[in-house]
């Protein structure tokens, strides 16, 4: 196999961009290396995938160059994905363990978990749940065999990534899947016009973000907003919630009953 061409972080991104969305591409990671290897087109159903703050890719790889999936330590998130048919959608935590063990079994089977922040510590503001447990949920996170990405919320700190081996990524996540671009976000301080704007400034076709508490899956000027709400501590008149992304369909789902709440068709590119 021929060494894969090397190129610029930001050459490289816009790279895939002229390419098209929905090409087959590798792998990406995020690091402090400024630099990107271009490859692994044409292999299946590999995909390239952008994640990390203010959208700088820093490697690519091929699917036999890392493992099949878990954090590269020192280098931010290392990622061999063959499909990214299901991404599991989630926000605000929260530390409580029996909220992340429901989300699974709602979920089901899944590529990817998406997490728009909030993850162990409850917030001075929030009363304590019973399934209250940071570092149980910090080890259940840490052992998941799903990768998780995961957004940096404004309860989220140094002390939270201490034990977490999932960064937490600000300001924002970037993922390339097969059908879409997604970013994620928390998205405290912002409403859904500068989200919007966020999303098309890095021309995603969806914006997942958190923070509020209550469930969101709406369009908004061309840009589908998505806030899975909370499982742990709703404020929605929902109850408990998180989402779910099947290819181009996006949902929203009850924790307690796995009832869909609400679907929205994604952009098809």
């Amino acid at each position: 196999m021929s060494r894969a061409k090397v190129l610029p972080a930001r050459e490289a991104f816009a790279s895939e961009s002229q390419a098209g969305r929905h090409k087959n591409w590798g792998y990406v990671r995020t690091s402090s290396l400024g630099e990107a290897e271009e490859g692994g087109r044409g292999r299946g159903q590999e995909v390239r995938f952008f994640v990390g703050g203010m959208c700088r890719p820093a490697g690519v790889f091929t699917p036999r160059s890392l493992p099949q999936a878990g954090p590269a330590p020192g280098k931010g998130v290392g990622l061999v994905l063959r499909d990214l048919s299901r991404i599991g959608v989630i926000s605000d935590t929260h530390g409580d363990v029996a909220a992340w063990e429901k989300a699974l079994e709602v979920w089901g089977p899944l590529d990817l978990i998406l997490h728009a922040g909030d993850v162990l510590y409850h917030g001075p503001r929030n009363p304590l749940v019973a399934g209250y447990g940071p570092p149980e949920l910090a080890e259940r996170i840490n052992a998941s065999p799903v990768p998780l990405l995961i957004a940096q919320g404004n309860c989220d700190a140094e002390v939270d990534q201490m034990v977490l081996a999932w960064p937490l990524q600000s300001p924002l996540v970037l993922v390339q899947t097969p059908f879409l671009r997604l970013i994620a976000v928390h998205g405290h301080g912002m409403d859904k016009e500068a989200m919007a704007g966020l999303a098309r400034r890095y021309r995603a076709d969806v914006l997942v973000c958190g923070h509020t508490h209550v469930p969101l899956l709406e369009e908004w000027e061309g840009i589908i907003l998505f806030n899975p709400g909370s499982p742990s501590l709703p404020k929605g008149r929902e109850g408990p919630t998180v989402g779910l992304i099947e290819g181009r369909t996006a949902t929203l789902r009850a924790l307690g009953s796995g009832e869909t709440l609400a679907r929205v068709e994604l952009p098809t590119g």
